[in-house]
């Protein structure tokens, strides 16, 4: 028996997704699973698609059935041989089960049987959506990060400069397909006063620690490197507030609570850990997101 699976919030429908076909009982369906978390947008004609896909700014692209003379098929073909598009993921919804094996063969990412598996296409799409993002998101990485010194020496984070390149190509990423980016700031609030009191290879050790409790915490989708000498950045992308506070809670927990051990001295250190959070409005830069997530807090 299928599964049940929840379905986001209204506000959080980001995902452009192109629908192709022309049985409107069909389309129906797929419309009454997908309209109210997903932007849909119909083309009947398999010949326009190509042309739509690489005019748009798509997530995803479904299809129905193999259509006539297998046109369907030949349009996966033609996605999958495209230097633009071979990524973008392609969900065939299916009425006979037959076709399954050649939708595949074709370059299909999943199938979907209707009317049977209906219930699960937003959730299939929307994991296929979030690796093809992922990727995505990686490439871009490594192709900023061969000019620059990536990692920072002391923590093995990102390193200063490489967070201030990188958060330039998210923010432009986060304003042009209007999604979500929240971000945080980690700050140890007294590490003045313990190099003061220590020295500095004391609050070296302490950014150490700190630095390895969020490279270990982190979800593998967000971004987090040394912003300068006593804070860190993390940058949550497709993740709205509410939904990073979250997500930060062990970071939160965890960089509060510990004893942070210092060699050659016996008790243990108290860092002052703040953390703030905000969600980046359009037409913000990095330096006034992080102003106002210090401002903020952190907090429901």
């Amino acid at each position: 028996m299928e599964k049940d699976f929840s379905e986001p919030s209204p506000e959080e429908a980001q995902n452009a997704i192109l629908l192709v076909g022309n049985q409107n009982a069909i389309v129906g369906d797929v419309m009454l699973q997908l309209s109210r978390v997903a932007k849909v947008r119909l083309c009947p004609n398999a010949d326009l698609v190509a042309d739509e896909l690489r005019a748009g700014n798509y997530d995803a692209v479904i299809i129905l059935g193999a259509g006539q003379g297998d046109v369907n098929f030949r349009l996966c073909l033609d996605i999958r041989g495209d230097s633009r598009l071979y990524n973008l993921p392609v969900i065939f919804v299916l009425e006979n089960e037959n076709n399954r094996e050649a939708a595949y063969i074709h370059g299909a990412s999943d199938i979907v049987i209707h009317p049977g598996e209906m219930s699960s296409l937003f959730a299939r799409s929307k994991l296929l959506i979030d690796q093809s993002q992922l990727r995505f998101s990686l490439q871009k990485l490594l192709k900023t990060s061969r000019p620059l010194p990536v990692t920072d020496g002391l923590t093995g984070l990102y390193s200063h400069g490489f967070v201030h390149a990188h958060m330039k190509h998210m923010i432009a990423d986060h304003s042009s397909r209007s999604k979500h980016l929240t971000v945080a700031s980690v700050e140890i609030a007294n590490l003045t006063e313990i190099n003061e009191e220590y020295g500095y290879p004391a609050g070296d050790q302490v950014l150490r620690q700190v630095g390895n409790i969020l490279s270990l915490l982190m979800r593998g989708e967000d971004f987090c490197g040394r912003f300068n000498s006593n804070s860190f950045l993390i940058a949550l992308p497709g993740t709205a507030r509410r939904d990073a506070f979250i997500a930060l809670s062990r970071v939160y927990g965890v960089t509060r609570n510990t004893e942070y051990t210092i060699a050659a001295i016996a008790r243990p250190v108290e860092a002052t850990i703040k953390i703030g959070l905000t969600e980046m409005l359009d037409d913000e830069d990095l330096a006034i997101v992080l102003k106002r997530a210090q401002a903020e807090g952190y907090s429901e």
